[in-house]
């Protein structure tokens, strides 16, 4: 802040400059004293030629603050005496020095005047300023605490939605396993009731084949008893010729070295078998297209105690295994449900192993066992 003080330039005339300069040993920035503003004359004096106390006790006449100016405060009390050499009489440099620290005190009084106006200004910003931080301060403050809180009151009800939604989920998993349990009970006891009604009809077919091979032993004896009376009275008819009603089958022997079916490779004496079911003959000569895990995938005729001349075609996988045909039923070979005449000359020529075997796997696997 510029200096609003008269200049000692201003003030001090310049025959009195060099009398009253600053002496070259002190520093720029130290005030002057009494003993400094005297000129060579009156150094090592410390008391005014008119006598009384020293310049540094001298009161200075109170002035009303009332901001810088540019006139003197006062007049010197005498003359200006100018010597021969220039100089000014002691008198009248005391009293520009006088007046300098007048000027001087006004300035220093003004300056801290303004520096205290100043500083309470700073403060009152500063206490406005605080007051705005604080009053912003509290308003994030509250923001934060109202954001918490809403935070916390989503978090709870995102809880209660939650345990809610567990308490649904648990419900019905319960009624679900219960349900599943009642399933799981009744379908158990409908197995196990499936199974006694094969095991009564297992027992069953096995007695109906005993009762089976006793009617043929028995067919077979009458045959051979009407064939015998029939050779003795020497009615021996074409077979060809004679009525239907009086038609009687060719007894069925079984010896232990002969199977009543078709000599093996004797495709004419399969034709001309009368017990032999038709089927197609396709079978015979037909070649596997597809890929099979076992084989051609074809059920061998000696598995069913025949041959080549009476070929039935049957799938392996379908009627041999306990697992579904990989080529379903577009597959090359048969599927079909063996007729009753079929069956029948089956068991006829010794096949029952392979029918039990073919119906068990085939009734497990439509129960899916």
């Amino acid at each position: 802040m510029a200096s609003l003080a008269p200049k000692y330039t201003d003030l001090v005339p310049f025959s009195a400059r060099r009398i009253f300069s600053r002496p070259h040993n002190i520093p720029a920035n130290t005030p002057l004293k009494d003993d400094h503003l005297m000129g060579p004359a009156m150094e090592g004096r410390r008391q005014p030629p008119w006598g009384g106390k020293p310049q540094s006790s001298r009161t200075l006449p109170a002035q009303p603050i009332t901001g810088p100016t540019t006139e003197p405060a006062s007049q010197p009390t005498k003359k200006r005496k100018l010597h021969d050499d220039g100089h000014l009489s002691d008198t009248d440099g005391l009293d520009i020095v006088r007046d300098l620290q007048a000027q001087r005190s006004i300035c220093i009084d003004t300056h801290e005047m303004r520096i205290k106006a100043l500083e309470e200004e700073i403060w009152s910003l500063k206490m406005s300023h605080n007051l705005e931080v604080g009053a912003l301060r509290d308003d994030i403050d509250n923001e934060r605490h109202q954001h918490d809180n809403d935070n916390a009151q989503y978090r709870l009800q995102q809880i209660k939605d939650h345990s809610d939604f567990e308490q649904r989920i648990q419900r019905k998993l319960t009624k679900a396993r219960g349900e599943h349990e009642a399933n799981t009970k009744s379908s158990i006891e409908e197995r196990e009731g499936a199974l006694a009604d094969i095991v009564l009809l297992r027992g069953q077919v096995h007695q109906l084949n005993h009762q089976l091979l006793a009617s043929e032993k028995k067919y077979n004896d009458l045959c051979g008893d009407h064939l015998a009376l029939q050779a003795k009275r020497g009615v021996v008819a074409d077979k060809d010729n004679s009525a239907g009603a009086s038609h009687i089958p060719n007894p069925i022997d079984r010896p232990s070295s002969k199977r009543d079916h078709p000599t093996p490779g004797s495709e004419k004496a399969s034709k001309e078998h009368n017990d032999v079911p038709k089927i197609e003959s396709k079978w015979r000569h037909h070649t596997a297209k597809m890929q099979h895990e076992h084989g051609n995938g074809k059920v061998k005729p000696s598995r069913y105690q025949s041959d080549a001349a009476w070929d039935l075609g049957l799938c392996y996988a379908h009627h041999m295994t306990d697992s579904k045909c990989p080529h379903g039923e577009g597959c090359e070979w048969q599927h079909d449900v063996l007729t009753e005449s079929i069956r029948k000359y089956i068991r006829k020529i010794g096949g029952n192993e392979f029918l039990a075997k073919s119906d068990k796997l085939n009734f497990h696997k439509k129960l899916g066992i």
